[in-house]
């Protein structure tokens, strides 16, 4: 199996942090019943750092406010995108993503946080991301599947056979209880 240089060096940098304590991976496994999850503090949605991904997001999305719960609600939106989408949230934390030096900064103390739930909704694979996931105690983590993903969520949805996420935007809505 052949792995692209930029991959690799991800894997090699998240397993690194894993050694050194720096990122957190202790998931706890758990069954989940047909009504979906009860918050007893909040939620953290990750929306995607490219555009074309974070519009498929935004409008898979766009009845957020119609959810049970919806004002336990934290979204993680690139400033980038603070235009082209507006969600009526009770809580949205901007952050500025660098993607040169694939770095992300938020003036929010969201990993200090408490949350039952983190939904990241990001297809591809980002350090921050994981190192952010990871050091968020939390007893739900969902994400996209990936080589990496069973390292960081306890919940993982696939993409279409095609590659299109709706399919699984579909799975987490329901998993928040959408009806």
């Amino acid at each position: 199996m052949i792995m692209n240089f930029k991959l690799f060096k991800l894997y090699v940098r998240i397993y690194y942090n894993f050694l050194l304590g720096k990122i957190n991976n202790s998931i706890p496994k758990l069954n989940i019943n047909s009504l979906g999850i009860e918050l007893e503090k909040s939620l953290l949605i990750i929306f995607p750092l490219d555009e074309e991904s974070f519009r498929v997001a935004a409008y898979s999305f766009r009845k957020l406010v119609d959810y049970d719960n919806s004002h336990k609600y934290t979204l993680l939106i690139d400033e980038r995108f603070k235009n082209l989408f507006y969600f009526n949230s009770t809580q949205i934390t901007y952050c500025k993503f660098d993607n040169k030096k694939e770095s992300i900064s938020y003036s929010s103390h969201i990993d200090n946080d408490l949350f039952d739930l983190i939904i990241n909704l990001n297809v591809n694979e980002y350090f921050e991301i994981y190192k952010l996931i990871g050091n968020i105690d939390c007893k739900y983590k969902v994400g996209i599947k990936s080589l990496l993903s069973s390292k960081f969520y306890n919940i993982e949805y696939e993409l279409d056979i095609n590659g299109a996420t709706e399919s699984a935007y579909q799975n987490i809505k329901l998993l928040l209880g959408y009806k």
